[in-house]
């Protein structure tokens, strides 16, 4: 998984080797900050606005079926 520009203050661009169902924004106390949901799996790769997000450290986690992978990014 990569993802960039890390710190992000506008967006961010997750690239993933394969098919997820669900992408959670989340705070560094482990709260949910943003669900993105699809109907159809995002393949390969999603560009998300963080323009809204506080400043600080925040933790991207990608969803396939009962599997998980996060990471890390800062907010500037």
């Amino acid at each position: 998984i990569s993802l960039y520009p890390n710190p992000a203050s506008e967006c961010i661009q997750i690239n993933y080797p394969y098919s997820v169902d669900r992408i959670e924004l989340m705070d560094l106390s482990g709260r949910v900050v943003s669900t993105i949901n699809s109907e159809n799996k995002f393949l390969s790769g999603t560009k998300i606005s963080v323009k809204g997000l506080s400043a600080g450290i925040y933790f991207v986690r990608l969803t396939k079926g009962s599997s998980t992978q996060q990471i890390k990014f800062v907010k500037e």
